[in-house]
This record gives C-alpha cells, structure tokens and sequence, in this order.
C-alpha cells in the first residue's frame, strides 16, 4: 500500500461520533462519570484537587509504520466548565492523544491529570494535547488564565491564544473574547494536517457555525511523538478551585474531517439545582455507610457492657473453705430464677430464715 491507500483503509474503521453518552462504552476513571441524561462529567465543582479522564476503550494507528509518517487526524467537541465560583475556576478540560487510555501517576491542579512534576516535558511522555486553560500557570509561561494551547509532551504550550472566535462575516474580522468558566456551552475543532504539518484549532460559542478563521495555526511536527497505535480521550482535574467539567458530544476521524455533531440532540447542561441534588446524594452515599457503621459499633459496646453486668451481678462468690469442702449454700443466681427474681409472690416465711 502507498501512503495515501494506507490512509484511507485506516480512514474506514478509525471514526465515530457521540451526540451525547447514553451507552458509551468509554474507559472511565478517578471523577469521571456519565450521567443519567447522557452528558458526561470529567470532574465536579465540589471536591478539589481531583482527577477526570474519559478515552476511547480501543487505540487508533496514528502513525504509518511502512512509512514513519504520521497521519491526519480531526476532533470535534462540546463543552462547558461551570465553577463553584462565578469569577474562579481550575484548572481546564485537555483533549490527549496517548500511548495508553490509562494514566498513573500523574498529579491534578496545573498538570491537568496528563504529567506530574518530573515526567512534564519529557520526550518520551508520546502524549498530544488541546489544552482549555482556565488557570494561568507561570511554570509553563500560560499568557493568561482564559486561553487554549497545543501542547506535546508538556504543559508548556508550543501555540497558545486567548479563548476567543473569529465571526463569519466579511465585514467584522476582529476576534470576540469568550470566557471558558461562563457555564455557556461551546464547541471546539482540533485538526492536524500531518501532510502540511499544520495545527489548526478552532473555538466558537454553541450554534455558531465553524468560523473559517481558527483560533490556532501553528507548523507541529508529530513524527516523533505520535506512536503507531494511541488513544484518545479527555482529561481534567481541580485544584484549590472546583468547577465541573462536562463534555455533551464528541466526533473524531482519523484522516478525514470528523462528522458534525447534531446539537439538538446534545443533552442539557444540569442546573445548579441539580447539581446540589446530586452533591446531596453523594454525601448520603458517602455518609450512610459511615453512620451504619458507627451504629453498629455503638450497639455492639452497649450490649457486651450489658452483658458483662448482667455477669457480675449473677457471679457467685466463692470463699476459702468451700473450695475444700464445696459449698454449702445455694448460689445467688439460683435464688434469684427460683424466687422470680425475689418476687412478693413467693416469699414463704418471715424473718431472715
């Protein structure tokens, strides 16, 4: 096969498209969950420094082993990240392309749940990434809290902007800021050209139509980073800030442009109240067992005191001289059953005989 054969049989199996999660049979761990209605949530808005990650359950060939080229590939998705606090949030959502669908030891807050302190920029982490960043990092040089980045191997970016869109029209070509924690929807477009090596990542509010201006394009040489089989996925993480980070559909192509998401069918965003009724319930789930707990130790105590009294008040003491002659006397407990615990109605005389 030459290259271009090579990448339109990779082309034919390696795409699918999720308006919304009902089903989805995605690898799933530490905060991350699918919720009832289909959306799903990397992380919630109540527990810090925590960790999301949500990836396909099979690899895809990102490179072409004949020829050690990489191939193309394009994403789509919706998303939104709604903060405990309307003016603060940490730390982002990151689109990954991985060696595998699950990562150890990697740390929350600024390493987004993809590096930790002495693998971030190592060339042998193999790991691509479209970064929403919503907390500015001077470590990795972020130019604000409210941008998107390109990042390969590292939390530095090699191409970041402030989140912001380009309009569709021919007499307005001036970029309009948004805000990635103003709980809004939004949808994001990653494609890699891996023949032109060029990266281009797009950003618009929900309903607008892609704009033909990206946000991002920037020269990526990938060859030496993406490997013949990897995985995608998501992955975000909290910090001394919460936010929820929700994902509503997501498409992706391997040489091909991915398919357009129908956002009529996406699933709505929970509303505040629902959120404190699920973080209710959480705490329930969390609670109950706790109280169980602590309610069967409590009445284990209480009934072994009960009975280590109800011995001693029924132990028979025991003197000197009986143990060589045994004893010459009923014992106490055998009084107490026989008189119906010294009960009136069976006293039989008078006096102390």
């Amino acid at each position: 096969l030459d290259i271009a054969e090579a990448a339109a049989e990779s082309s034919s199996f390696s795409r699918f498209v999720y308006n919304g999660f009902h089903g989805a049979k995605l690898n799933l761990n530490g905060a991350a969950e699918i919720l009832p209605n289909g959306i799903l949530r990397l992380t919630n808005n109540y527990k810090k420094q925590e960790i999301g990650h949500a990836f396909y359950p099979t690899s895809f060939p990102f490179l072409n082993s004949s020829f050690d080229e990489p191939f193309s590939f394009s994403t789509s998705f919706v998303f939104a990240i709604v903060p405990q606090y309307s003016d603060l949030s940490s730390e982002g959502i990151a689109f990954a392309v991985c060696p595998s669908g699950d990562l150890s030891a990697v740390f929350p807050s600024q390493y987004f749940g993809l590096f930790n302190l002495t693998n971030n920029g190592d060339d042998t982490n193999h790991i691509v990434a479209v970064e929403l960043d919503t907390t500015q990092t001077t470590e990795f040089n972020d130019i604000n809290d409210n941008h998107v980045g390109i990042d390969v191997n590292g939390l530095t970016s090699v191409a970041a902007a402030p989140a912001s869109f380009a309009p569709n029209s021919l007499f307005d070509s001036q970029f309009q800021n948004l805000s990635l924690i103003s709980a809004m929807p939004m949808q994001i477009w990653a494609d890699y050209d891996a023949k032109n090596i060029r990266f281009n990542v797009t950003l618009a509010p929900l309903n607008v139509k892609k704009p033909s201006l990206p946000l991002l394009s920037s020269k990526v040489n990938l060859t030496s980073v993406l490997l013949p089989d990897m995985y995608v996925g998501f992955s975000s993480s909290t910090g001394a800030a919460t936010a929820a980070h929700y994902i509503l559909g997501w498409s992706f192509a391997m040489n091909d442009k991915a398919e357009e998401l129908k956002l009529s069918e996406l699933p709505a965003l929970p509303t505040r109240e629902q959120e404190a009724a699920v973080k209710k319930t959480k705490l329930w789930v969390i609670l109950l067992p706790i109280t169980i707990a602590v309610l069967l130790v409590s009445i284990s105590i209480i009934t072994v005191t009960m009975l280590l009294k109800r011995r001693r008040k029924f132990a028979e003491l025991i003197e000197e001289w009986e143990t060589e002659y045994g004893p010459h006397r009923f014992s106490y407990r055998t009084l107490y059953q026989a008189t119906g615990g010294f009960s009136n109605d069976n006293i039989l005389g008078n006096g102390g005989f």
